[in-house]
């Protein structure tokens, strides 16, 4: 259990969830700017544990605290995040190309789901939006990427 009195309990966020955290920032904004919001949240965390009514909801509490850091550095901001970069050799890679293509809001949830592995319930509380719109979002994005991968693969004479 998370307890603000608990020397270690940021010690063990930091370990059990930092990285993790860490990859979702960078997602939606740069390197700098994205450890800035992890600390951010994990050290919310810790002085915020009293708001955690549910020690079951741990991991999706971390995350929308995380989102809500990068959110507010992105206030007034116009930034895509680390799928926005370009891969090694200055050309993007098929992946990031993929993702770019995406509308935000389907490469946020996927994001959550296949690389966080965050359930459809965890990411409607990260995101605050049903679990119908999770899923729905999640199977466009999916069906939206297919299209993309098969059309840019079909385009330069790949086997799909």
């Amino acid at each position: 259990m998370l307890r603000r009195d608990d020397p270690a309990a940021l010690e063990r966020l930091c370990r059990e969830y930092g990285d993790h955290l860490y990859d979702y920032c960078q997602s939606l904004l740069d390197d700098e700017d994205a450890l800035s919001a992890t600390v951010g949240a994990l050290y919310g965390a810790v002085a915020h544990t009293d708001r955690l009514y549910d020690a079951t909801r741990l991991r999706a509490w971390l995350y929308s605290l995380a989102r809500a850091e990068c959110q507010a550095r992105l206030a007034g901001v116009a930034h895509k995040g680390s799928y926005a970069r370009q891969g090694r050799g200055g050309s993007p890679e098929l992946g990031v190309e993929v993702l770019a293509c995406l509308e935000p809001r389907e490469r946020e949830i996927l994001d959550l789901t296949l690389r966080h592995g965050l359930k459809s319930d965890e990411v409607a509380r990260v995101l605050d939006i049903s679990v119908e719109s999770v899923e729905s979002a999640a199977r466009a994005g999916r069906r939206h990427a297919e299209q993309w991968l098969a059309a840019v693969m079909d385009a330069r004479g790949a086997e799909p």
